[in-house]
């Protein structure tokens, strides 16, 4: 068995030169944050210290210690107490249990690709761009056809396009830009026209966690948790992926 050819390309992968800082397939990053790590480290001293002096001033009571437990809103707000945070909610059409909105680190090689979506922007985004995809769980199977299904996907477009456009205006008062794709057209709702499109089917999602079926006469996006029972929409803005202005738009599903 010749195995010179498999030893080429084991080779060849080693000694690629890759950026250290995207490791992740699809050359995904992970953003840390040190201010918030710092903060986190300064809680996790004060809560021993309130430890200490619960056991000094009661050394014969046996009871655990007192522990607190924060929600995800309780951190993000201790985390950015020198920031105000606004009240998730205001941007919703819709209940948190049926909504999910993550943010991701674009790709370096699809940076150049989504550019062509925003041919007015005049944000530089090679230094960065985040996109936020926005799910609505829907009632009825998008990969079936029906008056149902096209009167509840034409519900859904009005909800994301409440959403997008209101959480676009308060990264733009953050000092940020913020464009969202409108979901009829596949262009950028505020941008100006361009060919360039970027509809729901896009194999282009599968780099934020979705799968695209082919049906063979249509195809379909699909949701880790919810399959085809979904209405994606992306949004975009050069605000980085861990900025307190983005994770506060994140809207995550209990597990």
């Amino acid at each position: 068995m010749d195995t010179s050819n498999a030893q080429t390309g084991r080779e060849i992968d080693l000694l690629e030169l890759k950026d250290t800082r995207f490791r992740l397939p699809g050359n995904v990053g992970i953003f840390v944050n040190n201010t918030w790590l710092k903060k986190l480290e300064k809680m996790n001293q004060e809560q021993q210290q309130q430890q200490q002096q619960q056991t000094q001033q009661h050394p014969q009571q046996l009871q655990p210690l007192k522990s607190t437990a924060l929600t995800n809103e309780e951190l993000l707000k201790n985390l950015n107490e020198d920031k105000p945070m606004p009240n998730t909610d205001m941007f919703l059409a819709d209940d948190r249990a049926i909504l999910q909105c993550d943010a991701f680190e674009c790709p370096i090689l699809l940076v150049k690709d989504f550019q062509e979506l925003f041919p007015s922007n005049t944000a530089n985004l090679i230094n960065g761009l985040t996109v936020l995809t926005i799910t609505h769980k829907s009632q009825n199977d998008m990969a079936a056809w029906s008056s149902e299904v096209i009167a509840e996907r034409d519900e859904l477009m009005e909800k994301f396009l409440f959403t997008a456009d209101r959480m676009c205006s308060y990264l733009k008062s953050q000092g940020f830009w913020a464009d969202f794709i409108d979901p009829a057209s596949g262009r950028a709702y505020h941008g100006e026209y361009t060919p360039s499109t970027f509809f729901e089917t896009d194999e282009r999602y599968r780099k934020f966690g979705f799968e695209i079926e082919d049906l063979g006469c249509c195809k379909v996006i699909s949701h880790s948790k919810w399959g085809t029972k979904a209405f994606v929409g992306a949004l975009f803005t050069n605000a980085p992926v861990d900025h307190a202005s983005v994770q506060a738009l994140c809207i995550y599903m209990d597990d």
